[in-house]
């Protein structure tokens, strides 16, 4: 991870707010969405290995994957008409009227994160 990046450390260090000002700021900068959703991507892998170390919990992470998630909202409208290539397609499911779905949630903005 480049560690002088400040999107990426804002995203690790779970500031939510930061981090969408920094993705409007660079929006208005020039840079292109898949750079931004890069950038976005390396603090969520961040993200994973603190939680692989116990540095972070559960709830760490489904906040991270959710910070990256509505930041990338003002994106959309740019990557849109835009082909994108993606990992693959992934389907997500539980057993009907399950309530725990909290694992499925969390697979999917992992895996969203991830170009899936």
């Amino acid at each position: 991870m480049e560690k002088s990046n400040d999107l990426c450390q804002a995203l690790v260090s779970l500031k939510e707010d930061e981090v969408k000002e920094l993705v409007k700021k660079y929006i208005e900068a020039g840079k292109s969405p898949k750079e931004i959703v890069l950038i976005l991507q390396e603090g969520l892998i961040e993200i994973g290995n603190k939680f692989e170390k116990e540095e972070y919990f559960v709830p760490e992470l489904m906040y991270g994957a959710e910070i990256a998630k509505v930041s990338m909202k003002p994106l959309e409208s740019m990557l849109k008409g835009k082909e994108l290539k993606t990992k693959g397609k992934v389907i997500l499911g539980t057993v009907f009227g399950d309530i725990h779905n909290i694992g499925k949630d969390l697979v999917g903005m992992l895996l969203e994160g991830d170009g899936f």
